[in-house]
């Protein structure tokens, strides 16, 4: 009879029914999974970087100060003092002269110390061996010309106001206003007058 049995697979059909194709479906969806979680893991290994944290770049700024030095203005400096090329400073450096050389009271130094005397001065200080054996005599220890004021004459000639004090053994510490009168001579100058006065000090 007709439509009692149930209907069978037609022969030579290659159908394997809903459930194999169901399970196919699902293997192939795994498959496929399997492959994108492939790829993503080869991505990241050729990174070597955690996808979570994000690189970071460190710069190191290095500041560099430059300190300039500080400048110090030099004053200038001034030329070394020079001997003055004047008759007063020749006149004052006469008068010292003459009287360190008394100071130094050997036989040399007291005859230059003679030769500063000229003219009327020379004759009333009378021979030079007795005026040398009165400066021995007065023991000369100290002797300092303390300042010289010149005053210039029309004819050349010059007066000298010089202060000295003197410290001898005879006389003791002494104080002395000594106007010479100063000619050029010989390139030199030289006391032809003399007014002398102490005070003891």
């Amino acid at each position: 009879m007709e439509g009692s049995g149930p209907p069978t697979q037609p022969a030579g059909s290659s159908d394997p029914g809903p459930r194999k194709r169901i399970d196919r479906g699902v293997v192939a969806y795994f498959a496929l999974g399997v492959v994108v979680v492939g790829a993503i893991g080869a991505i990241l290994m050729a990174r070597g970087d955690d996808p979570a944290v994000a690189p970071t770049t460190s710069t190191a700024t290095t500041v560099t100060t430059t300190t300039a030095e500080p400048t110090t203005s030099r004053p200038e400096e001034e030329p070394p003092p020079t001997q003055m090329d004047t008759p007063d400073a020749e006149i004052r450096a006469a008068i010292e002269q003459h009287w360190q050389r008394r100071l130094q009271g050997s036989d040399a130094a007291l005859r230059q110390a003679f030769a500063f005397f000229t003219g009327g001065l020379r004759e009333t200080s009378g021979p030079e061996a007795r005026w040398a054996a009165a400066v021995r005599e007065d023991g000369l220890i100290d002797a300092t010309v303390v300042r010289v004021p010149v005053t210039r004459r029309p004819d050349g000639s010059a007066l000298a106001t010089a202060v000295v004090q003197t410290n001898s053994r005879l006389g003791g510490c002494k104080r002395w206003v000594m106007e010479y009168d100063m000619v050029y001579q010989a390139a030199v100058w030289r006391a032809r007058g003399l007014t002398a006065s102490s005070s003891a000090c």
